[in-house]
């Protein structure tokens, strides 16, 4: 799991990261400064979705809510 949010982690700040750079040195164009921004808000939505791949407890959760319940409950 920690590979995985490296990862995750690694790809959604890295074009933040590159912009913070190459502000003082160049002219970065708005393109770049407005994927950056989409790219660090992302890590809202992609951190619990690999959180929730690697936890047996989540997952499990997750597929019993899609579960087909049985016809021959006793009421």
């Amino acid at each position: 799991i920690f590979g995985s949010m490296l990862l995750v982690y690694g790809i959604c700040f890295m074009p933040a990261v590159i912009a913070i750079i190459l502000i003082p040195v160049i002219e970065v164009p708005i393109a770049l400064v407005i994927s950056s921004i989409i790219c660090s808000l992302f890590i809202t939505v992609a951190n619990p979705i690999v959180q929730s791949c690697f936890r047996p407890e989540i997952k499990s959760a997750f597929l019993s809510l899609f579960k087909k319940p049985s016809p021959f409950v006793s009421v």
